[in-house]
């Protein structure tokens, strides 16, 4: 039978709090990005969510998405802004689980130090998705170079992934390893308890903060200027129908 302990295990335990951590660390920088973009961005400007939004809109087979649009409106939108969300805090967790296989291969060295390291190459690597890949497909232009709004997008998105590194740093910050953790003392244990509590109620407020605002985003036009989306929806509607009108 093998020992619960063992390497293999510990390992594994490890990644799955790493995940963990860059989900929650994800929620946080979603949190507040969301949380500028309703009180003070400047007008015209999206989030990242809505950046991805249109960047996905764009992906979307013509037929589909002039469907979606044309017969379920804005409920269509608003699902896949709900679909983007969830798929930012997957993604955090999918880079907290890179920067964890880091630290476990001992690659950026050993303590706070090579966590730190760790969360900041893999925050460069989302920082170069989100300007080198979703900006281009949302018709920003490479790192926002055809945007009149560049310098704040730029800003957001080295803003965004700052903010996941640091919060997957702390969050992950807890001392030895998980084998270590099962000889603790009785009062460590449950002093961490308490610690996986917190975050527990953590990761409900930040969530509810997020659904908050991602539906104020939705609903008022005023708060959440979604003219980008709007085009994208148009225009690809408009290619929907004409494709349509063409095979007839």
């Amino acid at each position: 039978m093998q020992n619960p302990d063992s390497p293999p295990v510990t390992v594994s335990r490890r990644l799955q709090a790493s995940g963990r951590n860059g989900a929650l660390a994800a929620l946080f920088a979603l949190f507040l990005d969301l949380l500028w973009r309703v009180a003070a961005a400047p007008a015209g400007v999206p989030s990242i969510p809505e950046t991805v939004v249109t960047a996905v809109a764009r992906l979307t087979p013509t037929a589909i998405f002039g469907w979606a649009t044309e017969n379920l409106g804005s409920l269509a939108q608003n699902s896949l802004f709900a679909a983007v969300l969830i798929g930012i805090v997957a993604a955090g967790a999918w880079a907290g689980n890179i920067a964890g296989l880091a630290i476990a291969s001992r690659r950026f060295g050993v303590g706070r130090n090579g966590r730190l390291l760790a969360a900041i190459a893999v925050g460069a690597v989302l920082f170069l998705v989100v300007t080198a890949g979703v900006f281009p497909l949302a018709r920003e232009g490479f790192f926002a170079a055809g945007s009149a709004n560049r310098g704040i997008l730029l800003a957001q998105a080295v803003f965004f992934a700052a903010l996941w590194a640091l919060a997957w740093v702390a969050l992950d910050a807890s001392p030895g390893t998980v084998a270590a953790i099962g000889k603790q003392t009785g009062q460590t244990a449950e002093n961490m308890s308490r610690r996986s509590a917190l975050r527990n109620v953590a990761a409900a407020g930040l969530t509810a903060g997020v659904a908050f605002l991602g539906w104020r985003l939705a609903k008022s036009p005023v708060a959440g200027d979604t003219l980008a989306q709007r085009q994208a929806a148009a225009a690809i509607g408009s290619r929907a129908r004409l494709d349509e009108l063409t095979r007839t």
